[in-house]
């Protein structure tokens, strides 16, 4: 039970830092560059990129508490199942975007 624990902690720790180095890349305007690559890049541009990047690691994140619901309080059991369904649907548009509409780089 504690390493199965352990491994639902390592899984949100992973998201964590997942979520750590988008918001770095996305400070920096790394992510503007990725996902727009023949464009200027404004503000609007960096704002697009960080929300096509952003679900991953959210999703990751809920994954994580979905696993060990059983050791979460009632409140936390439905915020974990509200995240991770915004999450899902989130990244499901942006990957669609990602497919349908940015050139491959």
């Amino acid at each position: 039970m504690t390493l199965f624990r352990c491994f639902a902690s390592f899984v949100s720790l992973a998201g964590l830092c997942m979520l750590v180095f988008v918001l770095h890349d996305g400070m920096n305007g790394v992510l503007a560059g990725h996902f727009f690559p023949e464009i200027d890049h404004a503000p609007p541009h960096h704002w697009g990129g960080l929300l096509l990047a952003l679900p991953v690691p959210l999703h990751v994140i809920f994954i994580g508490l979905i696993i060990q619901k059983r050791w979460l309080s009632p409140p936390w059991a439905r915020f974990a199942w509200f995240g991770i369904t915004v999450s899902g649907v989130w990244l499901g548009i942006s990957l669609f975007v990602k497919l349908f509409f940015l050139p491959t780089a």
